[in-house]
Protein backbone atom coordinates (compact mmCIF):
# COMPACT_ATOMS: atom_id res chain seq x y z
CA UNK A 1 0.00 0.00 0.00
CA UNK A 2 2.80 2.42 0.90
CA UNK A 3 4.49 1.71 -2.43
CA UNK A 4 1.24 2.52 -4.27
CA UNK A 5 0.88 5.77 -2.34
CA UNK A 6 4.43 6.84 -3.23
CA UNK A 7 3.83 6.03 -6.88
CA UNK A 8 0.57 7.96 -6.78
CA UNK A 9 2.24 11.00 -5.28
CA UNK A 10 4.69 11.05 -8.17
CA UNK A 11 1.91 10.62 -10.73
CA UNK A 12 3.02 7.18 -11.82
CA UNK A 13 0.04 5.17 -10.59
CA UNK A 14 -2.84 5.64 -13.00
CA UNK A 15 -4.38 2.42 -14.16
CA UNK A 16 -6.55 2.39 -17.22
CA UNK A 17 -9.37 0.03 -18.06
CA UNK A 18 -13.13 -0.20 -18.15
CA UNK A 19 -13.66 -0.75 -14.42
CA UNK A 20 -11.47 0.91 -11.83
CA UNK A 21 -11.49 0.19 -8.11
CA UNK A 22 -11.09 3.01 -5.64
CA UNK A 23 -7.91 1.41 -4.34
CA UNK A 24 -6.41 1.49 -7.86
CA UNK A 25 -6.93 5.12 -8.83
CA UNK A 26 -5.07 7.84 -6.95
CA UNK A 27 -4.12 11.46 -7.37
CA UNK A 28 -1.69 13.56 -5.35
CA UNK A 29 -2.95 14.75 -1.97
CA UNK A 30 -4.88 18.00 -2.20
CA UNK A 31 -5.49 17.81 -5.95
CA UNK A 32 -9.01 18.65 -7.13
CA UNK A 33 -11.03 15.46 -7.35
CA UNK A 34 -9.46 13.68 -4.37
CA UNK A 35 -11.34 12.80 -1.21
CA UNK A 36 -8.89 14.86 0.84
CA UNK A 37 -9.57 17.99 -1.22
CA UNK A 38 -13.32 17.36 -1.25
CA UNK A 39 -13.40 17.10 2.55
CA UNK A 40 -11.35 20.28 2.88
CA UNK A 41 -13.62 22.15 0.45
CA UNK A 42 -16.74 20.78 2.19
CA UNK A 43 -15.55 22.08 5.56
CA UNK A 44 -14.56 25.46 4.15
CA UNK A 45 -17.29 26.17 1.62
CA UNK A 46 -20.37 24.12 2.39
CA UNK A 47 -23.45 25.87 3.76
CA UNK A 48 -24.53 22.53 5.23
CA UNK A 49 -21.32 22.35 7.30
CA UNK A 50 -21.52 26.00 8.34
CA UNK A 51 -25.18 25.70 9.38
CA UNK A 52 -24.67 22.49 11.35
CA UNK A 53 -24.64 22.52 15.13
CA UNK A 54 -21.37 22.15 16.99
CA UNK A 55 -22.31 18.59 17.98
CA UNK A 56 -23.05 17.58 14.37
CA UNK A 57 -19.77 19.13 13.19
CA UNK A 58 -17.92 17.21 15.91
CA UNK A 59 -19.50 13.84 15.04
CA UNK A 60 -19.35 14.33 11.29
CA UNK A 61 -15.85 15.79 11.50
CA UNK A 62 -14.66 12.68 13.35
CA UNK A 63 -16.09 10.47 10.59
CA UNK A 64 -14.66 12.70 7.85
CA UNK A 65 -11.21 12.55 9.47
CA UNK A 66 -11.31 8.75 9.40
CA UNK A 67 -12.49 8.78 5.77
CA UNK A 68 -9.75 11.25 4.82
CA UNK A 69 -7.09 9.17 6.51
CA UNK A 70 -8.14 6.05 4.62
CA UNK A 71 -8.95 7.53 1.18
CA UNK A 72 -7.14 10.87 1.05
CA UNK A 73 -5.66 10.42 -2.45
CA UNK A 74 -8.52 8.37 -3.90
CA UNK A 75 -10.34 9.85 -6.87
CA UNK A 76 -13.90 10.88 -5.92
CA UNK A 77 -15.32 10.05 -9.36
CA UNK A 78 -14.23 6.42 -9.05
CA UNK A 79 -16.20 5.67 -5.87
CA UNK A 80 -19.09 3.23 -6.17
CA UNK A 81 -21.99 2.34 -3.92
CA UNK A 82 -20.24 -0.91 -2.96
CA UNK A 83 -17.27 1.04 -1.61
CA UNK A 84 -19.55 2.92 0.79
CA UNK A 85 -21.33 -0.30 1.83
CA UNK A 86 -17.97 -1.98 2.44
CA UNK A 87 -16.84 0.95 4.59
CA UNK A 88 -20.04 0.76 6.66
CA UNK A 89 -19.61 -3.00 6.96
CA UNK A 90 -16.46 -2.58 9.02
CA UNK A 91 -18.65 -1.67 12.02
CA UNK A 92 -20.85 -4.79 12.36
CA UNK A 93 -21.22 -4.50 16.13
CA UNK A 94 -21.77 -0.75 16.22
CA UNK A 95 -24.51 0.20 13.76
CA UNK A 96 -24.75 3.71 15.21
CA UNK A 97 -21.12 4.38 14.20
CA UNK A 98 -21.72 2.92 10.75
CA UNK A 99 -24.73 5.22 10.36
CA UNK A 100 -22.73 8.29 11.47
CA UNK A 101 -20.12 7.48 8.83
CA UNK A 102 -22.85 6.99 6.23
CA UNK A 103 -24.26 10.42 7.11
CA UNK A 104 -20.79 11.87 6.57
CA UNK A 105 -20.48 10.11 3.18
CA UNK A 106 -23.91 11.38 2.15
CA UNK A 107 -23.12 14.96 3.10
CA UNK A 108 -19.78 14.77 1.34
CA UNK A 109 -21.21 13.39 -1.89
CA UNK A 110 -24.17 15.82 -1.77
CA UNK A 111 -21.58 18.58 -1.77
CA UNK A 112 -19.66 16.89 -4.60
CA UNK A 113 -22.85 16.93 -6.70
CA UNK A 114 -23.47 20.56 -5.80
CA UNK A 115 -20.01 21.62 -7.02
CA UNK A 116 -20.36 19.44 -10.16
CA UNK A 117 -17.68 16.96 -9.18
CA UNK A 118 -20.20 14.09 -9.43
CA UNK A 119 -23.35 13.59 -11.46
CA UNK A 120 -25.30 11.96 -8.65
CA UNK A 121 -24.91 11.06 -4.99
CA UNK A 122 -23.81 7.42 -4.95
CA UNK A 123 -24.30 7.12 -1.18
CA UNK A 124 -27.97 8.10 -1.40
CA UNK A 125 -29.17 4.52 -1.95
CA UNK A 126 -27.00 2.92 0.75
CA UNK A 127 -29.28 1.82 3.58
CA UNK A 128 -28.75 2.68 7.21
CA UNK A 129 -27.83 -0.18 9.53
CA UNK A 130 -30.50 -1.38 11.93
CA UNK A 131 -29.94 -0.42 15.54
CA UNK A 132 -29.42 -3.23 18.03
CA UNK A 133 -31.67 -1.67 20.63
CA UNK A 134 -34.63 -0.02 18.84
CA UNK A 135 -36.72 0.31 22.02
CA UNK A 136 -34.00 2.30 23.82
CA UNK A 137 -32.77 1.79 27.35
CA UNK A 138 -34.69 0.17 30.17
CA UNK A 139 -36.41 2.70 32.43
CA UNK A 140 -35.77 2.05 36.10
CA UNK A 141 -38.75 1.16 38.26
CA UNK A 142 -39.36 2.68 41.70
CA UNK A 143 -38.14 -0.56 43.32
CA UNK A 144 -34.86 -0.44 41.37
CA UNK A 145 -34.29 3.16 42.46
CA UNK A 146 -34.96 2.23 46.09
CA UNK A 147 -32.46 -0.65 45.88
CA UNK A 148 -29.77 1.61 44.40
CA UNK A 149 -29.77 4.29 47.12
CA UNK A 150 -28.67 2.16 50.13
CA UNK A 151 -25.69 0.76 48.22
CA UNK A 152 -24.30 4.19 47.28
CA UNK A 153 -23.90 6.66 50.18
CA UNK A 154 -24.66 10.35 49.83
CA UNK A 155 -21.55 12.09 48.53
CA UNK A 156 -20.43 9.29 46.26
CA UNK A 157 -20.13 9.99 42.54
CA UNK A 158 -22.67 7.29 41.69
CA UNK A 159 -25.23 8.78 44.09
CA UNK A 160 -24.60 12.26 42.69
CA UNK A 161 -25.15 11.07 39.13
CA UNK A 162 -28.29 9.22 40.22
CA UNK A 163 -29.70 12.27 42.05
CA UNK A 164 -28.97 14.61 39.15
CA UNK A 165 -30.61 12.23 36.68
CA UNK A 166 -33.71 11.55 38.80
CA UNK A 167 -34.37 14.94 40.39
CA UNK A 168 -33.38 17.35 37.61
CA UNK A 169 -35.05 15.44 34.72
CA UNK A 170 -32.10 16.33 32.48
CA UNK A 171 -30.89 14.27 29.56
CA UNK A 172 -27.92 11.99 30.17
CA UNK A 173 -25.63 14.24 28.11
CA UNK A 174 -26.63 17.24 30.25
CA UNK A 175 -26.14 15.35 33.53
CA UNK A 176 -22.60 14.45 32.47
CA UNK A 177 -21.86 18.15 31.97
CA UNK A 178 -23.21 18.99 35.44
CA UNK A 179 -20.95 16.58 37.32
CA UNK A 180 -17.56 18.32 36.67
CA UNK A 181 -19.08 21.62 37.85
CA UNK A 182 -20.05 19.92 41.11
CA UNK A 183 -16.56 18.45 41.49
CA UNK A 184 -14.88 21.87 41.43
CA UNK A 185 -17.49 23.22 43.87
CA UNK A 186 -17.03 20.28 46.26
CA UNK A 187 -13.27 20.94 46.48
CA UNK A 188 -13.97 24.43 47.81
CA UNK A 189 -16.12 23.14 50.71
Amino acid sequence: FERQCKLALHGKLRKSGAVKKVSEVYRPVGEVGTIDRLIKDYREGSDEWADSSQRIRYKRGFALDKISKKFEIANVADFRRGDIEKWSGQYPDVPETANEHLKAWRALFRYAVKINLLDYNISRDVEYRRRRNPEGFHRWTQQECERFEPHHPIGSEARLAFALAIYTAQRRSDVVQLIPAYGSYANEL
